[in-house]
């Protein structure tokens, strides 16, 4: 990773209802601008990690017991969720969560809210929305609550994107049985335009298109992290696994 460091975590362990163990010594970095895929079964650690980097583990009835927790060059292990977002850090959670009533648009410009750009920044951003799901232009008027669920996933990413974080992640929202909307969604975040975006995703059952997208990944097992090189020299031990 060439990148200055955008996201640290630093031998984290974390439990739930104060015994069961979830996360044993995981260490991940994230450099500015790349994307890196987790990859692992399910209960391996994937979304413990994502709720503990979010501070949302609480609400799961969850706590990280050690380790370091550092965006952007501060120490976030103890911030709250909404000082996070403020930060940069905004995370696409899994089920799409669009608000059903109002229009595509409209679920939108709700992720360009408390921002402090003008209205033809947000017109702009809006626009590269547009440019990297086109399908979101011709359903822009329609209620989300009335889309399919692969366009649901495109509007949860986009109202992310909206909110210019320095760091976009989520758990599970590119993964899907539709292989076409897999595809599109994970390659348009690839060319987004969005520059100080970075995405981390998980793919518990589809490793191709995320592993082919990314340029590096991790793979979680037992359930601690296990940190992968880039994707061309891990090919084998991510088949191995």
């Amino acid at each position: 990773m060439s990148s200055p460091e955008i996201l640290s975590v630093s031998r984290v362990e974390a439990v739930y209802n104060g015994a069961i163990a979830a996360l044993h010594g995981v260490d991940l970095a994230v450099g500015k601008g790349e994307i890196v895929a987790l990859l692992g079964s399910n209960g391996a650690g994937k979304t413990t990690l994502l709720r503990a980097v979010s501070n949302l583990l609480p609400a799961e009835r969850g706590t990280v017991t050690a380790g370091r927790i550092s965006f952007d060059g501060e120490d976030v292990s103890r911030a709250s969720p909404s000082h996070l977002v403020r930060k940069g850090l905004v995370q696409v959670l899994e089920g799409r969560h669009c608000f059903r009533s109002l229009t595509v648009e409209e679920n939108l410009l709700t992720g360009a809210l408390g921002r402090s750009s003008s209205r033809n920044g947000v017109k702009a951003d809006l626009e590269r929305v547009y440019a990297l799901f086109p399908r979101l232009l011709e359903k822009r008027r329609t209620r989300s609550g009335l889309t399919s669920g692969g366009e649901q996933q495109m509007t949860a990413i986009g109202r992310g994107l909206m909110s210019r974080p320095k760091l976009l992640y989520g758990d599970g929202q590119l993964q899907t049985g539709i292989t076409s909307t897999l595809s599109c969604t994970s390659g348009a975040i690839r060319r987004s335009p969005f520059d100080e975006s970075v995405c981390v995703t998980r793919f518990a059952n589809e490793p191709s298109p995320p592993y082919i997208r990314s340029g590096r990944m991790h793979l979680f097992h037992d359930p601690a992290c296990g940190g992968f090189g880039p994707k061309r020299r891990n090919h084998s031990s991510a088949a191995a696994v």
